[in-house]
C-alpha cells in the first residue's frame, strides 16, 4: 500500500481524492495539508511514499516546495495536480523536479495512470500536455558541446508528439495520413538524433530539453 501525502489547499478536492482512494488497493491518503510549508515536516514524522503537490498553495510556490522536497527526499516520487495547464507552469513543475504533471480535470483513469507511472519510476505527463515537450515557453539552455544539437523536422516533431502518448505506427500513419514505414523511418530518425532507443527514453529526453 502506497502512503500518500496531499498538500492542496482546496479542502473539497482533496477530501474527494480521500474518498476515492478509499476504495483503492494500492493506495491511501495518510495526511493532507494546505501549505507548502507543512510539507517537509510531514513527510520527517510520517512515512510517506507519494507526494500530491498542487501548483499553487497560498504560502509557497510549487516549484519551490518541489526543490526542497526533492533535496529532502531525492527517491520521493511527487505528482504536480493543478488546474493550471500553462506550458511555463508545467515545465516550472517539471525542472523543479517533479516526477509527473496531471491536471485536476482529469479523469479517474488518468490520474490512477500517473500514480502507477510515477509509483514505477516514470515520468508521467497527461495526454492533453505532451505539446509542453516539444513547444517550450523559454528558449531551450545550451546544450554542452560534446551533445551535438540535433533539430526535429515539424514532422518528426508530430511523431515525437505521438510516440509518447504511446500510439503505434499504424496509428500514428492514420493520424497523419502516411504509411507505417514512413512512421517507422521518422521514429528511427527521431531515435538517432536525441540518442534515445524507446518512447520512454523519448519522453524523458523532451522533458530534459523543454
Amino acid at each position: 500500500m502506497q502512503r500518500i501525502l496531499i498538500a492542496d489547499d482546496h479542502r473539497l478536492f482533496a477530501d474527494g481524492l480521500r474518498f476515492l482512494f478509499q476504495f483503492s488497493e494500492l493506495y491511501e491518503v495518510v495526511e493532507v495539508v494546505t501549505l507548502g510549508g507543512e510539507v517537509l515536516p510531514t513527510l520527517q514524522r510520517q512515512s510517506i511514499d507519494l507526494l500530491l503537490l498542487d501548483v499553487t498553495l497560498p504560502d509557497l510556490p510549487g516549484p519551490e516546495v518541489a526543490r526542497s522536497v526533492r533535496a529532502f527526499r531525492p527517491d520521493l516520487p511527487i505528482l504536480a495536480i493543478s488546474m493550471e495547464t500553462e506550458a511555463a507552469t508545467v515545465q516550472a513543475m517539471l525542472r523543479a523536479g517533479v516526477n509527473g504533471y496531471c491536471p485536476k480535470t482529469a479523469h479517474h483513469a488518468d490520474l490512477m495512470s500517473a500514480l502507477d507511472a510515477v509509483c514505477g519510476g516514470e515520468i508521467y505527463l497527461d495526454p492533453s500536455l505532451q505539446h509542453v515537450l516539444l513547444y517550450p515557453s523559454e528558449p531551450l539552455p545550451p546544450v554542452p558541446t560534446e551533445e551535438p544539437v540535433y533539430r526535429l523536422t515539424p514532422r518528426e516533431q508530430e511523431v515525437a508528439h505521438l510516440l509518447v502518448q504511446g500510439l503505434s505506427n499504424t496509428a500514428i500513419a492514420t493520424r497523419t495520413f502516411t504509411s507505417p514505414r514512413t512512421v517507422e523511418t521518422h521514429r528511427k530518425n527521431i531515435y538517432a538524433k536525441l540518442g534515445v532507443h524507446n518512447a520512454v527514453e523519448l519522453t524523458t529526453r523532451l522533458l530534459q530539453r523543454a
